[in-house]
């Protein structure tokens, strides 16, 4: 991909009107009225692409993301190994236990409530079904609301124990 920064010979930091200025100049240079050399038509045509690109403030955005995702890449290419380092083994620090103890804690809290929310919904469908008698759509959508709700809360509660051991 052509650099157009090195086309007009401005800097990435450049300013609208420095690129302005560096394309005013080029242009004058190498407009072909200005100059009779066979290569001033190519360096014109250079210097107006890059110019079409620099002088808008989003075409120049676009840009340069697209040169700072070639430039990543190709790093990447010359060593593929940097691009996904591992961090090194190291202990925890005292501090970083410590930080993941109240969520701990808010956890246990959280699942406590929801399973008590599951064990009060099925013991509310089964008193209903006591006092009211079998109703098939409020007694079984009750019964089954609530055994599946607690047996997905407590296989997950498990599941998430199960990846905490070390």
């Amino acid at each position: 991909m052509k650099n157009y920064y090195q086309i007009l010979g401005v800097s990435h930091l450049s300013s609208a009107q420095q690129i302005k200025t560096a394309y005013r100049n080029l242009a004058m240079r190498y407009h072909p009225d200005k100059n009779p050399n066979q290569s001033s038509s190519v360096h014109i045509q250079l210097i107006n692409e890059a110019y079409e690109t620099l002088g808008n403030p989003e075409k120049r955005r676009q840009y340069d993301m697209q040169q700072m995702y070639l430039q990543a890449s190709a790093a990447t290419k010359k060593n593929p190994r940097s691009a996904h380092k591992k961090a090194p083994n190291r202990k925890p620090r005292k501090n970083e236990e410590s930080d993941r103890k109240p969520f701990f804690y808010l956890e246990y809290f959280l699942f406590s409530v929801l399973l008590l929310a599951g064990i009060y919904g099925l013991f509310m469908s089964i008193r209903d079904w006591w006092v009211n008698g079998y109703q098939p759509s409020k007694t079984l959508s009750g019964l089954f609301f609530g055994l599946i709700f607690t047996i997905l809360l407590s296989l997950t509660m498990w599941v998430l124990r199960q990846k905490r051991k070390p």
